[in-house]
């Protein structure tokens, strides 16, 4: 019988090159991978539990970036508050609005692949672009080092994230950020109406939620194993705690 909740051999390796990150962010980035674990454990016993791991994974995948930036001292690390639930659950639709970008901005034949790469017995995460092919390959080194405008202007992600706040019905984005991170809280506690509870959890939505989580740990790794500030990691930072409030434009 085939799993559907098998292991890629691309997130057996994230598995393993995340217990050599750096400390104490490869602690958070381990926990993730644990949760992951023993969510599908109990996944056909305990939906709610089964969510709430997920959920769980995600944040610690989430703190293993915010504690990397913050070891790598990029300018404004400090204002991130990674035992924040609000934080934690924003990375993912913020990674959605950069996204509704590049799908709409960046017009290139360059279609960009993460790949390992061992050298000196390390293995790390590199940006492979293809180009028309396999014939003409471009590695970024260290990953991130880029930055992206329109025209002259950088970009900030608030209006594509408020553009997917409105396609969940919400008017603020500081509504969804709060209701999203208040989901596990449902879980857990009874509310007016009742116990918090799952009828099915879909196979679907399993994966597609490990599958962001893996996103996020192969985030935390191209930040993680570059000593360099890179461009596009300070850039999104910047953008976040703007949306955040933290800091102004």
């Amino acid at each position: 019988m085939i799993n559907p909740f098998e292991k890629t051999e691309y997130q057996s390796g994230i598995d393993l090159i995340v217990k050599s990150g750096s400390k104490p962010s490869k602690y958070s980035a381990t926990s993730a991978v644990n949760h992951i674990e023993k969510a599908l454990k109990i996944r056909d016993i305990d939906f709610e539990m089964c969510a709430f791991r997920l959920i769980t994974a995600e944040e610690e995948a989430a703190t293993a970036i915010f504690l990397a930036m913050k070891h790598k001292e990029y300018t404004n690390s400090d204002k991130l508050k990674h035992r924040d639930h609000i934080y934690k659950n924003s990375v993912i639709p913020f990674l959605e609005a950069i996204s509704r970008v590049f799908n709409k901005e960046i017009r290139s034949e360059m279609k960009p692949r993460l790949e390992f790469d061992e050298k000196d017995g390390v293995i790390k995460l590199s940006v492979i672009r293809i180009i028309s092919g396999e014939a003409c390959r471009v590695k970024a080194i260290p990953p991130l080092n880029f930055t992206i405008g329109v025209g002259n202007d950088k970009l900030h992600y608030e209006k594509e994230l408020q553009e997917l706040v409105s396609l969940k019905n919400k008017k603020f984005i500081s509504e969804y950020l709060k209701e999203r991170a208040n989901i596990r809280n449902l879980l857990l506690y009874a509310g007016p109406t009742g116990l918090g509870s799952i009828p099915t959890l879909e196979n679907e939505t399993i994966i597609n939620r490990i599958n962001q989580i893996y996103l996020l740990l192969s985030i935390y790794l191209m930040i993680d194993q570059n000593i360099e500030k890179q461009l596009f990691v300070q850039d999104c930072l910047n953008a976040f705690l703007e949306i955040m409030g933290k800091i102004k434009k």
